[in-house]
């Protein structure tokens, strides 16, 4: 298998930095393992269906490259899609490689949230459509911009979230800092084509919700799908890539990193 750009840059920051709580490539060597077919329903696992309903499958190259050959992923989206990742701490960062495909419309939806992302339930969440990036349910921008995307291009999603009670500072490649407030979300793709970094927002909540559980979502008429790999969760507050000298101090790792097929 294709040892992936993103996938590196992850474990670097990740090893020096944050403590993962759970992650998966979505390969049949992973633990637990993912065969090619319907996502499986299991709540013990890192990804798992809730539905039963859109697309939520897990594809390798026969269907699709997004992110190189030889490998496994998961295609998400669609009307009455639910897929769920259980249990978030007080400091929780969500990373994956993120792909939208062109050819299909519509919005998919992914962030954080109670029992969904609709009114009731979603906390802090965000719609992508045509590589346009809006705010989800009870979703406010407190700073910054959101980014617009390109469709058939590999990213790495990064979703910080902190609920600990107080701000928090997080390094920033280049040596700025990120300032997140107390029940706060940041946004950020890194683009592994230009192996830039976009911020993409910092924002707030406007519902009386606790946030249990991270989703992609799509509602009863929305058709989109996108894919993504490598899903992880960890419970610091990382953007990757790091600042040089935390790169450096990883590179020793970096060279022994291979993705498990």
């Amino acid at each position: 298998m294709k040892t992936k750009l993103s996938a590196l840059i992850l474990a670097a920051g990740t090893s020096a930095h944050a403590a993962v709580v759970v992650q998966t490539g979505f390969e049949t060597t992973d633990s637990p393992a993912y065969a090619v077919g319907t996502l499986p329903t299991t709540t013990s696992r890192p990804v798992y269906d809730v539905n039963n309903q859109g697309t939520r499958a897990i594809q390798d190259e026969n269907t699709a490259t997004p992110f190189g050959a030889d490998n496994q992923y998961l295609a998400v989206g669609g009307a009455n899609v639910r897929v769920r990742a259980s249990g978030l701490t007080s400091l929780t960062t969500i990373s994956f490689d993120f792909y939208e495909p062109s050819g299909t419309s519509g919005v998919t939806r992914f962030g954080f949230g109670n029992a969904d992302l609709n009114g009731t339930d979603g906390y802090i969440g965000w719609n992508v459509n045509n590589g346009a990036l809006t705010v989800g349910s009870n979703t406010a921008l407190a700073s910054g911009s959101i980014a617009s995307l390109q469709q058939d291009r590999h990213y790495l999603a990064q979703m910080l979230l902190n609920r600990s009670g107080t701000g928090q500072n997080v390094d920033l490649p280049g040596g700025g800092s990120l300032s997140l407030g107390n029940n706060q979300a940041a946004l950020y793709f890194f683009d592994t084509v230009t192996s830039s970094l976009v911020a993409s927002g910092v924002f707030s909540h406007s519902a009386a919700v606790t946030p249990a559980n991270f989703f992609f979502r799509g509602f009863s008429t929305e058709t989109n799908v996108i894919y993504v790999d490598n899903f992880t969760r960890s419970n610091t507050l990382t953007v990757v890539p790091e600042p040089a000298a935390a790169m450096l101090g990883s590179l020793g790792f970096l060279f022994l990193f291979r993705r498990r097929k």
